[in-house]
């Protein structure tokens, strides 16, 4: 968890340092520059990793998950 918001901190200093977006929210900043926070794109990818194992669109070996 600490790392994610580590990364979460660099997009926040990033997105202030656009001009024109200084004085706004994080929230107001990223819907103004057509970005996703960090922790949704990663919830969104969980997803359609989960949606392609479930249906078989890519392999996952199954020793990684459960164990024998």
């Amino acid at each position: 968890m600490k790392n994610i918001r580590t990364i979460e901190k660099v997009q926040k200093r990033f997105t202030k340092r656009i001009p024109g977006t200084k004085n706004a929210t994080y929230c107001q900043r990223l819907k103004k520059l057509h970005m996703e926070s960090l922790e949704v794109r990663r919830l969104r990818l969980y997803l359609l990793h989960t949606y392609k194992v479930l249906f078989g669109l890519v392999y996952v070996s199954q020793t990684i998950y459960f164990f024998k």
